[in-house]
This record gives structure tokens, C-alpha cells and sequence, in this order.
């Protein structure tokens, strides 16, 4: 039972931490039209924000779902 919850717990988390990081990749590609007036403007702003506390969330949460799923397969059935 014990194992259980880590190993399900695990794959939670690393479905959360999947989709962090796939919020982070698409927040670091820009749109189109930003790059089509980068070309044209060389004096245009980035679409992309100030840093935000995702990318350590989304470490912390891999990290997290690694070491959870790690004990939750070494634990015996």
C-alpha cells in the first residue's frame, strides 16, 4: 500500500512537472507576428516576461516525482 502511494504519487508529480515544462517551452518560443516584427523592427519587445518562479517549480517537481517514484519501486509488495 505504502509503495503504492509513492509510485502513483510519482507519476502525478511527473505528470505535473511535464506539463511545467511544456508551459515553459511554449512561453519560450515566440508568436509569429513577434518574429515577423522583429525582422522588420529592430526595436520591438520580447513577448516573454520577467523570470518567473516556474522553472524552479518545474525542477522541484521532477525532482520531487523522481525520488517519490524511486522509493516507491524499491519498497518491497
Amino acid at each position: 500500500m505504502l509503495d503504492d502511494g509513492f509510485t502513483y504519487g510519482g507519476l502525478v508529480l511527473g505528470l505535473a512537472a511535464l506539463a511545467l515544462w511544456l508551459r515553459l517551452a511554449s512561453r519560450a518560443v515566440p508568436s509569429f507576428e513577434t518574429m515577423l516584427a522583429r525582422y522588420q523592427d529592430e526595436r520591438v519587445a520580447s513577448e516573454i516576461g520577467p523570470p518567473s518562479g516556474l522553472g524552479r517549480l518545474a525542477v522541484c517537481a521532477t525532482a520531487m516525482a523522481l525520488t517519490f517514484s524511486a522509493i516507491g519501486y524499491v519498497i518491497p509488495d
